[in-house]
């Protein structure tokens, strides 16, 4: 797998890397003055946020299983 594979794989799997872009797209939606791009962006931001449910997903389903 080359660098660029594994990094990508890494942030498709990082919970943390979609709630901060959905962040981002929350606070450039604050900034707008177009209604309907504001909108757009907030869809964006909701967009990633399932995202990051799906990252959380995968790694508890590629978690090994906990110990008593």
């Amino acid at each position: 797998m080359c660098l660029g594979t594994a990094l990508a794989n890494k942030l498709l799997n990082d919970p943390k890397h979609w709630r901060d872009r959905a962040e981002e797209a929350r606070i450039h939606a604050e900034q707008m003055r177009d209604s309907e791009a504001c909108r757009m962006m907030l869809e964006t931001a909701a967009g990633y946020e399932r995202l990051a449910k799906k990252a959380e997903q995968r790694l508890l389903l590629d978690a090994p299983p906990s110990g008593c």
